[in-house]
């Protein structure tokens, strides 16, 4: 390889280095895009960063993986936290880096640890997000039912069980007055139908919201 700088774009760059249109394809949808997006060259470009980093962090020996499985649990965090700007799931594992879904699932468990804060509080947001996305009720209180996946359960899970271990708090007058445990109907391992009250749905809101800003405040 010659000492020229870079003056190509991207994908020129891999085109050059032997990158068909099928693994350009399978690249840009590991990306969460198409090759034919303008966004495409920028999330290349957010890649070779990310690769240019890691391989500096190892050559002067500021972070060096003990296991190739930390390497690329490190990588796939990476590249959801910082391109493709959502949390990993088992779907998106095994579809778009081909990844089984045993693995998969031995991967996500471990990105709850660690480095894994980002994650954490990306599928806290994405989970706030289906939230917003319920109709507003102003005259009752019937159960709405919402879809959710599994992570975005995991963090429904989260805010319930701190909300409802506490049952005083559910009284009158309570911090979560008249909160009710949301009935689950999961659907295999892949997710669930959750049914709550508005009012639930609310006290779950709030309790990511909160939850949210005291991650982000310790970082």
């Amino acid at each position: 390889m010659s000492n020229v700088p870079i003056t190509k774009t991207m994908r020129a760059e891999l085109e050059a280095h032997g990158l068909g249109p099928h693994e350009l394809h399978l690249l840009a949808r590991a990306l969460s895009c198409s090759e034919a997006d303008a966004v495409f060259e920028y999330r290349l470009r957010t890649l070779a960063i990310l690769g240019l980093t890691e391989l500096a962090d190892w050559i002067v020996g500021r972070k060096r993986f003990a296991t190739v499985s930390e390497n690329d649990i490190s990588r796939v965090l990476k590249i959801f936290l910082q391109i493709r700007e959502e949390a990993p799931s088992l779907e998106s594992l095994a579809n778009d880096f081909a990844i089984p879904e045993s693995r998969g699932r031995s991967m996500l468990s471990r990105m709850n640890y660690g480095d894994a804060r980002g994650m954490k509080v990306m599928s806290y947001k994405l989970t706030a997000q289906s939230l917003n996305e319920l109709p507003k009720i102003e005259k009752n209180n019937e159960p709405q039912a919402l879809t959710v996946d599994a992570q975005r359960l995991a963090c429904i899970n989260d805010a319930t069980w701190a909300i409802m271990s506490h049952p005083q708090d559910s009284e009158d007058g309570g911090k979560y007055e008249g909160a009710e445990w949301p009935v689950v109907n999961h659907k295999g391992i892949h997710g669930a139908i959750v049914h709550a009250t508005p009012k639930m749905w609310t006290y779950i809101m709030a309790w990511i919201d909160e939850k949210v800003k005291e991650i982000e405040g310790d970082s």
